[in-house]
């Protein structure tokens, strides 16, 4: 049987941190597992698949500038880096 938690984690009422688990491990489909935030945007998106780093259609760790911007992505299979 699947047991799925979202966490999100505030501090001074200011989202900061929201993960997505599946039997108490990192795990979602089609969407971010690991959401971080500062000043109310986010700042990095990592994508998880049974516990292990992973996206098909994309890159598996997105980081951005305050506007908004990509500023550094890895990709990711099954727990193994791909290099572009």
């Amino acid at each position: 049987m699947k047991n799925k938690k979202r966490t999100v984690m505030t501090y001074q009422g200011e989202k900061k941190l929201e993960i997505h688990l599946e039997n108490d491990i990192l795990h979602r489909v089609a969407a971010p597992a690991r959401i971080q935030y500062k000043n109310k945007k986010i700042v990095s998106e990592a994508y998880f698949k049974k516990g292990y780093r992973h996206r098909e259609d994309g890159s598996a760790l997105i980081e951005y500038s305050q506007d908004g911007t990509v500023t550094y992505q890895e990709y990711w299979l099954h727990g193994h880096s791909i290099k572009n």
